[in-house]
């Protein structure tokens, strides 16, 4: 609706006369929903890696703080992008009495923070996959379904050049109407979703490309994307704890 009413891909010349009003609440709604999307799949990831990853003190830790930095800039960001403008109604109606903050400054630092949260999130599996002890083929395997969230902070990374653009007016657009600019935040939003679910996907490309996507051997135990994916690392790490437990009581039955 937003496009709708907004007539974005459209040429001025082409726009029929209209009540701009419905666009620019449906601008508001964008507003609004945009960073709270962004950061709870980040909080979905983050909570996942805390699963796997989580019995190690110090990657819990930054995991917890990174999620809590995360949460709290939400909340934060989410008041001042409904509090831009009082009375709220000044936001859709330029011309009521009232003020707005400076909402460059605000999209612009709202942008910067959700690339920074980006690095920060790619940042801990890349950490913790470098340091396992796992045949290399394996390793770049996980690495790529993790470093797919890449994708999104290139596009935000766009959307951020372009937004510096158009709000500090450091371009001339001719036919503002007709840039299609906007749909770097679609691209954004729905990048985020897929690449939060990429490492869901880790059984189907085992079953596609096996010699880059086995299961690895640690211990004499198979390590699969079940164990990976569908357990807590302590479970797994228990797991792989009571194999020579179960082999020891094998043998002494065996002596018996």
């Amino acid at each position: 609706m937003f496009i709708k009413t907004n007539f974005i891909g459209i040429s001025i010349h082409d726009i029929p006369p209209h009540d701009p009003t419905p666009g620019a609440i449906w601008n508001y709604a964008v507003q609004i929903l945009y960073n709270p999307i962004l950061a709870l799949v980040k909080t979905s990831v983050l909570l996942s890696l805390l699963r796997l990853f989580g019995q190690t003190p110090g990657v819990r830790r930054f995991i917890l703080w990174v999620n809590t930095a995360n949460l709290a800039a939400m909340v934060g960001i989410l008041v001042a992008v409904v509090l831009q403008c009082y009375p709220i109604e000044k936001t859709w109606e330029p011309l009521r009495e009232g003020t707005c903050i400076d909402r460059r400054i605000l999209f612009v630092t709202m942008a910067s923070f959700n690339i920074l949260t980006d690095l920060l999130v790619l940042g801990i599996p890349l950490r913790i996959l470098s340091g396992l002890k796992i045949p290399t083929r394996t390793q770049f395997a996980l690495m790529f379904v993790f470093l797919l969230g890449f994708l999104v902070t290139i596009v935000a990374i766009v959307r951020m050049a372009l937004l510096i653009q158009g709000l500090f007016m450091l371009i001339e657009l001719r036919d503002p109407t007709s840039n299609i600019s906007f749909i770097t935040s679609a691209m954004e939003t729905n990048l985020v979703l897929i690449t939060a679910s990429a490492p869901a996907l880790r059984p189907l490309l085992r079953a596609w490309c096996p010699k880059w996507c086995g299961s690895s051997r640690v211990g004499g135990g198979a390590i699969t994307e079940k164990q990976i994916f569908g357990t807590t690392a302590a479970t797994t790490f228990m797991h792989m704890k009571s194999q020579p437990m179960i082999r020891d009581q094998n043998l002494r039955r065996t002596d018996t």
